[in-house]
């Protein structure tokens, strides 16, 4: 057994960094006075020995896990791979964490509901239509009975300046086509890493927040024909090209009964325990897009 002064003590280990909210996370700490070790693929957190390993003479106060499978089809398509990384991963984590006395925070999402109601709260019947859904069902019920300190932080379809995301999806059908299709029945709360990584941050600095799970998302809940129509806007601005988005609805498509219509996250909870910066979706696609186009805020401001 290690002696307890050969262990050296971190703020913040965070599992999955160069995934996108990692990068966010990485992006908004990168002058921090805090102790942070970053990781990916190279420690496998679906492997418990390889935890125990890499944890073996280290101390931390959070583990944030930013590791996971999210895509919805990928997920339906390798179900073994999906359990076993939105699962089993933070399972050895919350275990690692119980033993070292760390808060564990971990991701979830809006998939976790379907649209049996206008808004859900952090109390409502969970009731996936997919199997990232379900992973992640499995991960919030599973880490409260190991973990002692844990936050589950629900969200909602993120994007940021790196791939993959609905953005980039959609950058890549404007090269290609002049009519790009998106989704006028499935809307969702489309919110930016930015966002996220200053609600971790202020979870990380409120040392008497109580545990357990909270919603945070962009409050404006919209379709993806919306959102589509505003990236194509900044986009046709920033480039003198022009594509048209076509409004179309999911039935037929492989998303119309593996994925909510509406389901909404209710903010209230956490918005009562946290101060937080309310933001413009519209600013925050914006800032993103200048980030992906290398082209200067102040041009599509």
């Amino acid at each position: 057994m290690l002696n307890s002064l050969s262990i050296k003590e971190y703020d913040i280990w965070v599992t999955g960094a160069k995934g996108q909210l990692g990068l966010a996370l990485q992006e908004l700490w990168k002058d921090s006075d805090l102790s942070i070790i970053y990781t990916d693929t190279n420690v496998d957190i679906t492997n418990a020995n390889k935890i125990e390993h890499f944890t073996r003479s280290k101390s931390f106060n959070y583990v944030i896990n930013c590791a996971g499978m999210s895509d919805i089809i990928t997920c339906e398509n390798q179900v073994s791979s999906a359990y076993k990384v939105n699962c089993s991963g933070p399972e050895n984590l919350a275990r690692f964490c119980r033993q070292d006395n760390s808060t564990l925070i971990q991701l979830s999402c809006d998939q976790v509901f379907d649209d049996s109601q206008t808004a859900f709260a952090e109390e409502d019947h969970t009731a996936p239509l997919n199997v990232f859904g379900k992973t992640k069902v499995l991960a919030e019920t599973t880490v409260p009975t190991i973990a002692k300190k844990f936050y589950i932080l629900r969200t909602s379809c993120l994007y940021g300046p790196k791939r993959p995301n609905y953005i980039f999806d959609l950058l890549d059908q404007f090269k290609k086509h002049i009519r790009v299709p998106a989704y006028v029945d499935k809307y969702r709360n489309f919110t930016a890493t930015r966002e996220v990584a200053e609600v971790i941050d202020a979870i990380v600095n409120q040392p008497y927040l109580e545990y357990g799970i909270y919603h945070y998302c962009n409050s404006t809940h919209i379709s993806y024909f919306e959102f589509a129509e505003e990236v194509k806007n900044i986009w046709s601005l920033l480039t003198s090209k022009t594509v048209d988005i076509i409004p179309i609805k999911s039935y037929g498509s492989e998303y119309h009964n593996s994925t909510p219509d509406r389901c909404p996250l209710t903010l209230t909870k956490i918005e009562k325990e946290l101060k937080l910066k309310s933001y413009s979706w519209k600013e925050l696609l914006k800032e993103t897009l200048h980030k992906i186009l290398e082209i200067p805020y102040e041009k599509i401001s």
